[in-house]
Order: C-alpha cells, then structure tokens, then sequence
C-alpha cells in the first residue's frame, strides 16, 4: 500500500496540477452528493468551487503527508542493522552534541551496568548533568577531551577510563565502548585504544529527517567484538 501512496505524495509534491486536479475531481463530487442539499438551508447557495478545492487540496496534503511520513516511521524501525551485543557491566561513552544514542546506549546495558564514563569536550561536558540526573544512581565518571580533533587525545581518555575499569575489578570482557558521538577524529581515536586493549566497539546507528535536524536512534548495534 505504501508505493501507491508514495508515488501520489511525489505527485503532489512535485506535479501541482495533480493536486489540482485531484482536488476539482473531489470537490465536484462534496458539491453534487454532499453540499447540493445542505447549503441551501444555510443561505450559501451558488458556486462554492473555490472554497472546496481550497480545503480538499489541504486535507488531500495533510493527509498523505501524514500517511507517508507514519509508513517511513514504520519501515525504520523494521531495518535490520546487525548483531547487538552483549550487555555489558561498563560502558564508555563519546558523548556527541544530541543525546538521544547516549540515554539508548545506557538503557540498553542498564540491566548489568555498574559504571560509565563519558568522553566530553568543553562543548559536551554542560549537558551531562542533566544526563546523569536522569539515569541517577548510577555511577559514572567523565573524562574531558580538550581538542577533539587530536585523535590522541580521545585515544588517552579512554585509557584513562580503562585503568579506572580495572581497579574496580572489571576486565577487557565486561567493558565496551560506545562510538556514536564526537567528532570523526575522536571516533578514530576511540577505536585506536579499543582495538589496543581488545575492548569491544558499538554505535547506536539513527535515521534523521530530510533536514538532518530531528534524529531517531535504530538500536545498539555490536561494530567489533573482543
């Protein structure tokens, strides 16, 4: 059903004489079973076409544009995106500048998680209050990255986290490392350790609107076992 709606959308979208004309088509028929009988009654006799094919054309729009955008929704969240991984009892966390992935990532390993470092800039570090006071009591520690284009530098905060994890009695197996935001270089830098220490890797992959504004975490997908 979603194609033939799709292919009136692009229609409508990109073709207005369709919508036009649809809209004709619509409104003769409300004014010749619908109107014909009633706007008499009300003193609103006489052509009325323009003010049916207005509305018509609205709701037709709101309409389809309604339908469409829930299908695209629908369709989403059935991708399939790959294995997830196991839960874990840490997580390191690149927090990037929307925290949605961040609360799914958490969320996700709650049932096991014991702690959790994030990896800010000073452009991140403001926001993760309000992070923390929503997943409170849980422990966590945040690790700051001053330039977030030096890939060392995230390289040697996930060391740092790393080295906590094990004084708390955590090994390479009960660690992850959550790379869905900060910059490329920061990625980089983060995968770097991983793959020194033998730290598995995960994402949390989104599909955003057609203005790369409004986003929509998939699911916590498992990038690189350990």
């Amino acid at each position: 059903m979603h194609r033939w709606m799709r292919t009136f959308y692009n229609y409508f979208r990109h073709m207005p004489e369709v919508a036009l004309l649809t809209g004709v088509f619509f409104g003769w028929y409300l004014q010749a079973n619908v109107f014909e009988d009633w706007l008499p009654q009300w003193g609103l006799g006489g052509p009325i076409w323009p003010i049916i094919i207005f509305f018509t054309l609205i709701g037709i729009w709101i309409g389809i544009r309604i339908a469409y955008d829930r299908i695209k929704m629908r369709r989403a969240s059935q991708i399939v995106l790959g294995p997830q991984p196991q839960p874990r009892r840490g997580l390191i966390l690149l927090l990037g500048s929307k925290e949605a992935p961040a609360r799914m990532a958490i969320n996700y390993h709650s049932g096991t998680l014991e702690f959790v470092w994030l990896i800010v800039t000073m452009r991140t570090q403001g926001t993760t209050g309000r992070l923390w006071r929503e997943m409170a009591p849980l422990n966590h520690d945040d690790q700051l990255v001053i330039d977030p284009w030096r890939p060392a530098e995230t390289a040697n905060a996930v060391e740092r986290a790393l080295s906590h994890a094990r004084t708390l009695g955590m090994t390479e197996d009960d660690i992850i490392c959550d790379i869905t935001g900060g910059t490329t270089a920061m990625t980089y830098g983060a995968i770097t350790a991983c793959q020194r220490e033998n730290i598995a890797l995960e994402m949390v992959p989104a599909e955003y609107d057609t203005t790369l504004g409004a986003m929509a975490p998939l699911g916590v997908i498992l990038l690189q076992e350990n």
